[in-house]
């Protein structure tokens, strides 16, 4: 209603993207990976709710994206949809979770020990920058105020400075060994959860929206949610899906009319 009484009206027709488009858009952005054991090798069961959010991000990524932001409740497919993304592209991964005790030096050194001695290696975001994989941040909603601080900052600045001296900077060749360049093709796609109960997670998409591609992964539709149920249970009989998917159907009813506060999910 804001929205028509400023003069912008809804397209009420249904954007399509044909087959041919698509692949066209996946062929064109595929890669040719150093490492192949980097890539991402799901089972996915392709659905039209989940391959509308793929098309979305394929899209952002095709325009030259470098930093996505993927927000969605628990278990409504976030990772299964970007590890898909990535094997289609056939892109190298870097995998990094979040929590509520992640530090910065965490975000870019990695601790281990060796022959008895405590050794500090590259941690998979700068591992990423380096070589121009795409850093996968999951439940970045946990994560404390000044890591957040710092992710924001070096998506808009393109700079890092490393606890060891070194620094990452975007299109800088330089002779200085401590000025490393950060890859052209690097990227971050980030995933979080909804600010607020039940996962009590920092408002991400209040803090870094304006840096970020913004997507939403919504709860399933019922002939997504039927078609992964027939995937993994394809020896149950059809009325015992049709009753599963049916009972699911009202419980994301509930929470949507906020009977009920907790969001359930197709995991």
């Amino acid at each position: 209603k804001c929205l028509s009484q400023c003069g912008i009206l809804a397209n009420s027709s249904k954007r399509n993207v044909s087959p041919d488009s698509l692949g066209s858009i996946i062929e064109s952005c595929r890669r040719t990976p150093s490492n192949p054991l980097l890539v991402p090798n799901p089972r996915f069961e392709e659905n039209p709710g989940q391959s509308k959010v793929m098309i979305d991000i394929l899209e952002a990524h095709n325009l030259g994206e470098k930093a996505l932001l993927i927000c969605g409740y628990q278990g409504v497919g976030k990772n299964k949809i970007v590890d898909y993304v990535l094997h289609q592209l056939n892109c190298e991964r870097e995998y990094l979770q979040l929590h509520r005790d992640t530090t910065i030096q965490s975000l870019m050194l990695v601790p281990s020990v060796e022959d008895g001695r405590i050794v500090y290696h590259d941690s998979p975001l700068v591992r990423a920058a380096i070589h121009g994989r795409i850093l996968v941040l999951d439940e970045a909603d946990k994560a404390p105020v000044e890591v957040v601080a710092l992710l924001k900052g070096l998506i808009e600045d393109g700079q890092l400075s490393l606890p060891d001296g070194r620094m990452l900077c975007k299109g800088e060749n330089s002779s200085d060994p401590d000025i490393i360049s950060i890859h052209k093709d690097f990227s971050i796609w980030t995933l979080i959860n909804p600010a607020g109960y039940p996962f009590h997670g920092n408002d991400i998409l209040s803090a870094m929206a304006d840096v970020f591609s913004c997507h939403i992964v919504p709860p399933m539709d019922t002939e997504s949610h039927k078609r992964i149920l027939l995937s993994y249970g394809g020896n149950v009989h059809p009325r015992v899906i049709d009753k599963i998917v049916s009972v699911w159907e009202d419980l994301r009813v509930a929470h949507q009319d906020g009977t009920m506060i907790y969001p359930f999910s197709v995991r």
